[in-house]
């Protein structure tokens, strides 16, 4: 397989929330970016066109376009995607926004679950933005940084999935079928998972929570994002408590709560064994 191209490549997913005072500019951006408004607005000129997105709107934002986002509204929300590959540029083509405004995608319970997928399988690889704004597995990791073949083989099938979710729903089908992402019991867990951070989390509740056997349990989230289920916990909070950190001012030790942790001090320890780096370093 040395030299075949992924038909997607993700260099990094996420999940914006609730961010105060921010911008976004890039003058010559060099990937494909993929943005659905779930909440709130967006004020977005591209090449210098003002193209507002409501809640619903899919933004479509290719390379080589200049383009500059915020948030115009306090509760807001968007799920976003940096990729590039073989197959983006068909999809692209296919959904690709006229110049009567960004496509409708609404409000999709199935296409939100799927992107939660992407963004857990990204945030578990470390695909997420840099401090510049930058996809750090773009520009910013060496070769050893990256995630081995087969978490990148599932980061990507993630995005292929929900591409192909979208395309469905954006031309009238189901998009049940061919479905190569995680399965959806274990989608429904990591958005559980995502809504309860600030809880005591353990095996047992996880395995409570989705009827599972602890086995059993262990055996499909290792399955399915190559981890056990308390790791995944681990890295689900510490990608949270990293977007906190960036977007807010919120203390440390209330950040540490609000993802677990009754000691701030135990939760600096772990966020640099899990993130090589400190609290500190990440919010200067």
């Amino acid at each position: 397989m040395a030299g075949m191209a992924s038909p997607i490549t993700v260099h990094a997913a996420g999940h914006f929330h609730y961010r105060h005072s921010w911008t976004t500019e890039r003058r010559d951006p060099d990937d494909h970016l993929v943005m659905w408004v779930v909440g709130g607005s967006m004020d977005l000129a591209l090449d210098g066109k003002p193209c507002p997105a409501a809640p619903g709107d899919l933004v479509l934002l290719p390379p080589g376009i200049a383009h500059r986002y915020r948030p115009t509204s306090e509760d807001w929300e968007w799920l976003w995607l940096h990729c590039d590959g073989d197959a983006v540029l068909p999809w692209w083509q296919m959904v690709c926004p006229d110049s009567r405004g960004w496509p409708r995608l609404g409000q999709d319970a199935a296409v939100r679950s799927r992107f939660v997928e992407l963004v857990t399988a990204a945030a578990t690889a470390g695909l997420q933005l840099t401090e510049r704004g930058v996809p750090a597995g773009r520009t910013d990791r060496t070769d050893a940084d990256q995630p081995d073949p087969v978490t990148r083989l599932r980061v990507d099938s993630c995005a292929h999935s929900l591409l192909g979710l979208v395309a469905a729903r954006l031309h009238g089908r189901s998009g049940g079928a061919g479905r190569t992402g995680p399965g959806p019991a274990i989608a429904d867990l990591t958005e559980w998972i995502l809504d309860h951070l600030a809880d005591p989390l353990t095996v047992a509740t996880l395995a409570a929570e989705t009827g599972w056997s602890p086995p059993h349990l262990h055996r499909l989230v290792r399955e399915q994002w190559g981890t056990t289920p308390m790791r995944l916990v681990t890295r689900l909070r510490m990608d949270r408590a990293e977007r906190l950190l960036r977007d807010t001012d919120l203390t440390v030790a209330r950040i540490a709560a609000l993802v677990g942790f009754a000691d701030p001090l135990h939760f600096s320890r772990r966020f640099r064994e899990v993130t090589g780096r400190s609290p500190s370093a990440v919010r200067r």
